[in-house]
């Protein structure tokens, strides 16, 4: 089974969480930072997994434009969508409002990884709004590893 697993991130999180994911999936695996470019041929792949992160209730632009450049290819495979956001309260309203509800109700997983925050790579802006949004004020992370090992199980099955 080939796999490709989109990504954007911003800090690191959701690159980790992608790259823990790879390490978890039978078959051939590709990561793709959309970050850092968006040319990818689906037609390569037999299922798709879409990760993002959450920022200030939207997600990377990057993937937002990739999810709209390949909309109708994405709902042609299985696909999965994961998000790393600080307010897992609010996990599944940002999901909703992030990506096309056609690409929702086709993904067979949909569910937030976690997230972490690490001050040390945040801007100062970065950092200020996120300690008094959160009321945090050191680095810590707090990925669901068993929600990646559930997606995993989930696309491994034949």
């Amino acid at each position: 089974m080939k796999t490709l697993i989109v990504y954007g991130s911003r800090y690191g999180c959701t690159q980790r969480c992608a790259g823990l994911l790879e390490a978890r999936l039978a078959g051939e695996v590709t990561l793709h930072n959309v970050s850092e470019s968006d040319e990818v041929d689906l037609d390569q792949f037999e299922q798709v997994v879409i990760g993002t992160p959450i920022y200030m209730g939207r997600i990377l632009p990057q993937v937002s434009r990739f999810c709209q450049q390949h909309h109708d290819q994405l709902l042609q495979k299985p696909l999965a969508v994961f998000v790393c956001c600080g307010f897992p309260d609010k996990a599944e309203a940002q999901l909703h409002s992030a990506f096309s509800q056609e690409l929702l109700a086709h993904a067979r997983f949909k569910d937030t990884f976690g997230y972490a925050l690490n001050f040390e790579k945040m801007s100062f802006l970065d950092r200020l709004i996120v300690r008094m949004v959160s009321k945090e004020k050191s680095s810590q992370s707090r990925i669901d590893e068993d929600k990646i090992n559930a997606l995993a199980a989930l696309m491994n099955e034949k």
